[in-house]
C-alpha cells in the first residue's frame, strides 16, 4: 500500500468522522465545528488525489505493510468517540488522532526516495499540523471555565 492510498484512506475516515459527529451532534456550535472539518478532509481528499495522479506510478513506493493494522487501529479508536461524552475528552481525542496523521507524513517525508516526495509529505503534515492546531484551540477554549480560577493571589488574569 503506497503513502497515497494510507493518506486518502485516513482522510476519508476522518471526512466520514466528522460528518458522521456533525450528523449525530445536538449542539449548534459541535455541528458547525464537525461540519467545518469535515469539508477540509474532504479538501485534502481532493488534493490527494491530483497529487497522486502527478506523480509517476514508479516513483511511490510502498510505504507500509502494516498498513491494515493502522485502520483496524481507527476503526477501534472510532468505536470509543461519541458526541453524549464530555464536550472536552471528544475534542482532545479527534486532537490526538490529526497529530498521528501529522507524524504519519512527517514519517513519510524523513523516509521519501525523492525531494519531490519529501516536500509533498511535509506538505501534508503541515495541513494536518493545522487541524491539529485548530482542535487544540478548541480544546483551550471548550476547558476555560473548568481551569480558570479567581482567587485573591491571583495578580494578573489573562482576559478571555
Amino acid at each position: 500500500m503506497d503513502i497515497f492510498e494510507i493518506a486518502l484512506e485516513r482522510e476519508t475516515f476522518m471526512h466520514n468522522l466528522y460528518k458522521e459527529l456533525a450528523e449525530k451532534s445536538k449542539s449548534i456550535g459541535f455541528k458547525n465545528i464537525f461540519t467545518m472539518m469535515a469539508h477540509e478532509e474532504g479538501k485534502h481528499i481532493d488534493i490527494f488525489n491530483t497529487k497522486k495522479n502527478q506523480i509517476p506510478h514508479g516513483e511511490i513506493e510502498d510505504y507500509f505493510v502494516e498498513a491494515k493494522s493502522i485502520f483496524e487501529d481507527l476503526k477501534k479508536k472510532k468505536e470509543h468517540l461519541h458526541e453524549d461524552q464530555d464536550q472536552i475528552w471528544l475534542y482532545c481525542k479527534i486532537r490526538d488522532l490529526e497529530e498521528e496523521n501529522m507524524k504519519l507524513y512527517e514519517e513519510a517525508a524523513a523516509n521519501a526516495p525523492t525531494e519531490k516526495l519529501k516536500n509533498m509529505y511535509l506538505e501534508f503534515a503541515r495541513e494536518e499540523q493545522r487541524h491539529y492546531e485548530m482542535m487544540e484551540e478548541i480544546v483551550d477554549y471548550v476547558g476555560r471555565p473548568l481551569t480558570w480560577v479567581s482567587c485573591a493571589e491571583t495578580s494578573s488574569l489573562r482576559t478571555y
